[in-house]
Parts: C-alpha cells; structure tokens; sequence
C-alpha cells in the first residue's frame, strides 16, 4: 500500500519506505545528502559525509585530524612499523620495521610547530624487524627478528648503514628484547617457547626456559 507506515513505497510512510528508513530520504541508513545518520554523516559514499565518508581520506593524503608531526616519508620504512621505543637519555627514536631494518632519527624541538626529524643512521636483519630496546645508559639499541638473531647496535657518528653485532640466536623468529638493568643481562624470547638471558660477554645464553607457548610480547 503506498499509505502504508511499514514496507511501504509511499513518501509519508516511517519504515522500509522512501520516507522514514533505507531509502533515499530516510534518516537511517538512507544515501539522501540530508540523512543524519547512515547516510551524509554516517558511513555514506556521499561527499558531505563527517564520518565513514569518502571524503575522508582523499586520494594521496594522509588521514591527520588532529595535525600531528609526521616523519617525512622518504626517510620512513618501506614497509609496516613492527616496534619503536625512545632514548631513555637522548631525543633519539628507534623505529624497527618489516622492511628488515632498524632505523634511528633525532628528533627535535619543543612545541608542535618547531618539531623536526634527522634521520641519523639505520642497521639491516634478513628478515623483517620484531622488537627493539634501548640500553638503559642510551649507548645502543638491540634487536631481535624473523632472521632467529639478536642483534647489538651501537651508535657511532656515520650516517646510513652500519652494522649491527650478532650477540645471540634462537631456532625460531626472535619476539621480544629487553635490557635489564640492574643485572646487565638481555632477555629474549622467541617463538621457538624459549625464554633467553645473555651477558654480552658470552655468545651463548647464561640461562634459558622452555615456555608453554610462543611469545608474543
């Protein structure tokens, strides 16, 4: 019935019709440029839509509300960010990637309109990059990925690639690294289920544990 208040195909009707509910006029799930919700302002294909619109994130620009800093792209990874972590005594950000690499920048300034970035140097594993952590002095950064290896970095002055130093290894992709201070050992664990503690001074493990499971953080 074209009067009818449910299913119908009449203009005044509330529900399932044009007038009230998924139809061009409706105000729930409707695609009118006037609809409040599903339609222009909520997930609609129109381009007056504030939310889930196309407009939203135009052709080749970055989605970035609330304008905060970016790293300029050509001094990024190729591919996703796996980790990252700050210099616990320096404005130094390591960035670990699926890229293989482990890069360092310097950041600085104070407020948000004086920020800058320099990319200062960066390292390779074989296989995509898992975790990072600073040594609690700010010395250097090890790491740990797809490749079973731990890795030792330590800062020097050139720029680009450098060389990180294999200080241990797993028989399965390394998850996670971390510094423990008040011992001077690195644990890492990896998703071969082994929890691993090394001194630098030693290329194997002064410890080791079998885990339930792989570990994942």
């Amino acid at each position: 019935n074209t009067g009818s208040s449910f299913g119908g195909n009449n203009n005044t009707n509330t529900f399932g019709s044009t007038g009230g509910f998924g139809n061009t006029n409706s105000s729930f799930g409707g695609n009118n440029n006037t609809g409040s919700f599903g339609s222009s302002t909520f997930g609609a294909a129109n381009n007056n839509s504030s939310f889930g619109g196309s407009n939203l994130n135009p052709a080749g620009a970055n989605f970035n509300p609330n304008n905060d800093f970016e790293i300029p792209a050509q001094d990024c990874p190729q591919d996703a960010i796996s980790c990252l972590e700050w210099s616990p005594t320096s404005n130094l950000l390591v960035v670990g990637s699926w890229d293989n690499s482990v890069r360092c920048f310097q950041v600085n300034g104070g407020g948000m309109q004086s920020i800058s970035t320099q990319a200062k140097a960066y390292i390779q594993h074989q296989k995509p990059v898992l975790d990072v952590s600073f040594k609690s002095d700010g010395s250097g950064v090890f790491t740990g990925g797809c490749d079973n290896t731990v890795k030792w970095w330590q800062f020097n002055s050139n720029q680009g690639l450098q060389q990180g130093q294999d200080i241990g290894r797993h028989d399965a992709p390394v998850k996670c690294v971390h510094w423990i201070q008040e011992s001077n050992i690195l644990a890492t664990a990896g998703w071969d289920r082994q929890l691993r503690f090394w001194d630098m001074r030693s290329p194997n493990p002064v410890a080791s544990f079998q885990l339930p499971e792989r570990a994942y953080c």
